[in-house]
């Protein structure tokens, strides 16, 4: 399963095995073997294919057949609703529930942090 996921990612891509090679520092034949699994993947290379696909591992191991992850999921699913939060905490005006100032602060603080994980705006 690993093999194949590695292949349906980099040819998705629109990828070369060099290019990836070339990547992991490695030659194209090293790296068509761990495509075909004949060659074992070191854990630090999976991780940096993980985060070049931006997937997860649990994907590339066949685990979930979802390539992000639930928290980016959540994310994308909940974005506009967080961007519309933070504009409304952030305008100055009353906020829409009580809250105090250090709790709007707080929510506030929250949303940015979430925002700021979000892939998209790390593209």
């Amino acid at each position: 399963m690993f093999g194949a996921r590695l292949k349906h990612l980099r040819e998705s891509r629109n990828l070369k095995q060099h290019e990836i090679a070339k990547l992991l520092d490695v030659n194209r034949e090293a790296y068509s073997h761990y495509e075909t699994e004949r060659r074992k993947v070191s854990p630090n290379v999976i991780v940096t294919l993980a985060k070049y696909y931006n997937v997860t591992t649990d994907y590339m191991f066949g685990l979930t057949d979802s390539e992000k992850s639930p928290e980016q999921e959540l994310l994308e699913k909940n974005r506009d609703t967080l961007l519309r939060l933070q504009e409304l905490l952030g305008s100055g005006q009353p906020a829409p529930l009580a809250l105090t100032d250090e709790e709007r602060n707080c929510l506030l603080k929250l949303v940015a942090n979430t925002l700021s994980h979000d892939v998209r705006q790390d593209s």
